[in-house]
């Protein structure tokens, strides 16, 4: 048990499966068996989410700032404008990302939650 929870406190520090791995003394592979359990991947959802409600609550600043170097005519160089855009972007993609990673996730338990009581019976 003691490696798992080291793995966990590994890879809620930022490290990789690998250097969690590394560090927890057991193998990559036993690492993603654990990240297939919701609760082992319960405070990294917590930790994560935490993290992005940090991050959002300068998002609206941070917008606004690359939407001005984007059609600002000070801002006269056209590559400036083209990593604001392409930010702008990114920042867009992420959270569809992650607005789509939740919704698969709540009908994956929808899903396991139909497989058990079907089983059940």
């Amino acid at each position: 048990m003691r490696k798992k929870e080291q793995a966990l406190e590994l890879l809620l520090s930022g490290s990789t499966v690998k250097q969690a791995s590394l560090g927890a003394a057991c193998s990559e592979r036993q690492i993603y068996r654990w990240l297939r359990d919701p609760k082992f991947t319960a405070p990294i959802r917590a930790h994560d989410k935490a993290t992005g409600l940090r991050l959002a609550a300068f998002e609206s600043q941070a917008l606004d700032a690359l939407l001005d170097v984007m059609s600002s005519p000070e801002q006269s160089g056209a590559g400036v404008k083209r990593l604001a855009a392409r930010d702008v972007l990114e920042l867009r993609l992420k959270w569809l990302i992650s607005d789509l990673e939740e919704r698969l996730t709540a009908i994956e338990r929808k899903i396991d939650e139909k497989t058990i009581v079907r089983n059940y019976r």
